[in-house]
């Protein structure tokens, strides 16, 4: 760090004459990163009132090799996970653009911070061992969540090590873990799915032993997509189960499992291969188009479901 700092003082400011250039470069780098820790705490406190309770959980934590910042915050209810984290971007964003906008600070927060990485909590623990990993890049020179930047709203696995590091708890309830395998098999789904949709694109123009390699390739991914298939039918049947074999005055005391319940049947029609299906599934290039695109929907949710479920089993006795 001190070598980086006598770097830049020298690099962009050659004429300045300093009686200690070490002490001083490493004090003004400092102050470029003090401000910023103290604008994002004050903007913190502001979200603690709203129910929000985030905090700079590590910076010496890396996420493979990298320096990160790590946030995290925590919020009782798993509904309203994704509202929290679009406020905590904003605080973010907030923070660090009151920050004088000067040539130290990009390069200081580039530096130092290259990867900011959010890890939502509910409850003081994780759902999944997850968080959104953002470029500070993004933070630093446009707006990071644009319609074109959806992969700032993609959770990464959190690895393995930084997980230790930070000592963080997960939710180890048996019931929570269905409502997570169906999102990851619907996900599953859409990428078998999708890639089956980019064959279109190979030329019109193939000759015979192309054509069979293909047909071959194809037979061979229909296997995968309807075992798949079934996988995400299958769960979605036993969740459903669980609810029906409910006494009714219990179903209306759990209204989040409710909701779940009614996003289930909703996803229903766009996990199906097409309107016609009879239980025998058919595939070819040319419906796979549409269903990618329901698929894409499905996908939206399967999320709002494992809220949903997650707040539901969350809500009930520990003994449940």
């Amino acid at each position: 760090m001190q070598t980086w700092s006598l770097w830049y003082q020298f690099a962009f400011h050659p004429n300045r004459i300093w009686q200690k250039a070490d002490q001083e470069a490493r004090r003004r780098l400092d102050n470029s990163l003090r401000q910023v820790r103290r604008n994002i705490r004050h903007r913190f406190r502001v979200l603690h009132r709203q129910g929000i309770h985030a905090t700079i959980l590590s910076e010496s934590v890396l996420w493979e090799d990298q320096h990160t910042l790590w946030i995290a915050f925590d919020i009782p209810n798993a509904v309203n996970l994704h509202t929290a984290f679009e406020t905590i971007v904003d605080a973010l964003r907030t923070a660090i653009g009151t920050v004088e906008d000067n040539e130290l600070k990009r390069y200081a927060l580039d530096f130092w911070w290259p990867m900011m990485v959010i890890v939502p909590l509910i409850g003081r623990k994780s759902l999944d061992r997850t968080a959104w990993r953002i470029s500070m890049r993004v933070f630093l020179w446009r707006n990071a969540f644009s319609e074109d930047d959806w992969w700032n709203y993609v959770r990464h696995p959190i690895p393995h090590q930084a997980w230790e590091q930070l000592g963080l708890s997960v939710w180890e309830i048996p019931r929570m873990e269905i409502a997570t395998q169906l999102q990851s098999a619907v996900a599953e789904l859409l990428f078998q799915v999708a890639h089956i949709c980019d064959l279109e694109r190979l030329p019109d123009v193939i000759d015979e032993q192309d054509r069979i390699i293909i047909q071959d390739y194809v037979k061979d991914l229909s296997a995968d997509i309807s075992e798949t298939f079934q996988r995400v039918l299958d769960m979605m049947t036993e969740m459903a189960n669980y609810f029906n074999d409910l006494p009714e005055e219990e179903k209306e005391r759990r209204p989040s499992l409710l909701e779940a319940m009614q996003v289930l049947v909703e996803m229903h029609a766009n996990v199906m291969p097409c309107e016609s299906y009879d239980g025998e599934l058919k595939l070819s290039l040319a419906n796979m188009q549409g269903w990618g695109q329901r698929l894409e929907t499905a996908i939206a949710q399967a999320e709002m479901i494992r809220l949903y479920w997650a707040a539901d089993v969350l809500g009930l006795p520990e003994e449940n």
